[in-house]
């Protein structure tokens, strides 16, 4: 396990994401109230968000009345 608490699995590949200073300071910010680091929050973020556009959308049913 990385100090993340999450397990490592296969080989990590390093990403570099330009952030304006405002959100950077944010990021720091909550990472600080969270007790967390601005790393672990940038994952959590890019995999919360991977899973929900990778989830296909549920197709509505028709009324039937």
């Amino acid at each position: 396990m990385n100090k993340e608490g999450q397990e490592m699995v296969g080989t990590n590949s390093p990403v570099s994401v330009r952030l304006d200073v405002d959100t950077r300071e944010r990021l720091n910010a909550l990472a600080n109230r969270l007790d967390s680091t601005p790393h672990a929050l940038m994952r959590q973020a890019v995999a919360e968000f991977v899973q929900r556009r990778s989830t296909p959308a549920p197709t509505p049913t028709p009324n039937q009345n």
